[in-house]
């Protein structure tokens, strides 16, 4: 009895595109792979040993890595500079520098680990204080301050100190904030 079997007329599920095979794939082509450009930069040991018994390819040195178009978008970025307006008042200084770079601005996270490496508990802050004098040249008395430096975020607040009948009331003279060199 003669085998029997059935021809498929329009030819489905057969493929006769041409597939990439190992004469094919060297350093420095470009192959198609799901509609992608892939380059191929580098190969190892293995590689180059096969290469070089079967198709006597001696050298196969690796080319420099592309750049993704991540890459290159970061070095646009970082050629264009974007002018940083002044301080409105509003905030802190950290809050209006986020609104220029975001739409929708997050609030600033503040780094917990030193929080709590610099707070005994998170509630008795570990504190720097100074004291200050202001040099003015046309006032008669002396102003006297106090500086703190909060080492757990690198805050700083200065406070007046009241001299009695001196006419300059005391008190928080700067709050408690990040104040960046001028």
């Amino acid at each position: 009895q003669p085998l029997r079997y059935i021809l498929d007329r329009l030819d489905i599920g057969s493929d006769h595109r041409p597939i990439y095979s190992d004469r094919d794939l060297r350093i420095g082509v470009v192959i198609s792979a799901l509609g992608r450009k892939i380059v191929i930069y580098d190969c190892d040991e293995f590689t180059k040993e096969y290469y070089k018994a079967k198709f006597g390819v001696e050298r196969q040195d690796p080319i420099e890595r592309p750049e993704t178009r991540e890459e290159e978008l970061a070095k646009l970025q970082k050629k264009i500079e974007f002018p940083v307006p002044p301080f409105n008042g509003f905030g802190s200084y950290e809050d209006s520098l986020n609104n220029c770079f975001k739409i929708r601005p997050q609030e600033i996270v503040k780094p917990y680990k030193t929080f709590l490496e610099r707070d005994r508990m998170g509630f008795d802050c570990k504190i720097l204080r100074f004291l200050l004098r202001m040099l003015v040249k046309n006032e008669p008395i002396d102003r006297t301050f106090v500086l703190s430096y909060y080492l757990s975020d690198g805050a700083i607040s200065v406070y007046e100190i009241e001299r009695p009948n001196s006419g300059n009331k005391g008190g928080m003279f700067i709050s408690k904030r990040q104040i960046f060199k001028a």
